[in-house]
């Protein structure tokens, strides 16, 4: 069987000098090693375990350990973390191909095995809000491989890169 980890959460912040609108898209860094699963072009796949108490989520992976695979791991933005200048703000979310944002009912995931998506945020609605201070909770949760997947006669060192793109829209 997989390992789960425990979810891991960290503070997460964008402050801006004056009032903007901006995104964020996530990129894997270790596209083609997520165990368990065959990732689509971009890069990520359907989760093959529970992550975040939900089961059909996004995962990238966590690197290889010379010819194995080692896992994978989803990442978010913590709904109901999220406060753009105090006030309390909502996840949305948008393909790259889409004209309009719609409410993140993917529980702030920042990747997708169909397409490239941006998360931004509002206040009401599906209309992103201008914003100079956010605050919130960036979260990640892994796998590992089934033991008999991984040499485990050495330490096995977790290698996830996703690097995340401020865009001002």
């Amino acid at each position: 069987d997989y390992t789960v980890l425990p979810a891991k959460e960290i503070d997460f912040s964008i402050q801006c000098d004056a009032p903007a609108k901006v995104a964020i898209k996530a990129v894997t860094g270790r596209p083609g090693t997520t165990a368990g699963v065959t990732e689509s072009s971009y890069g990520a796949a359907a989760t093959p375990v529970s992550l975040f108490g939900m089961g059909d989520i996004a995962v990238v992976g966590l690197g290889m350990d010379g010819a194995d695979k080692i896992g994978g791991y989803a990442v978010r933005i913590n709904p109901g973390s999220v406060t753009v200048d105090s006030v309390a703000a909502n996840n949305l979310r948008k393909s790259d191909s889409a004209t309009s944002w719609t409410q993140d009912a993917y529980a702030g995931m920042l990747f997708d095995p169909n397409y490239s998506r941006s998360t931004t945020w509002g206040t009401s609605g599906t209309t992103p809000v201008a914003f100079t201070n956010l605050a919130g909770k960036l979260g990640v949760q892994a796998y590992i491989n089934k033991g008999e997947n991984l040499d485990l006669t050495k330490p096995v060192n977790l290698d996830g890169l996703t690097t995340i793109t401020l865009v001002y829209m």
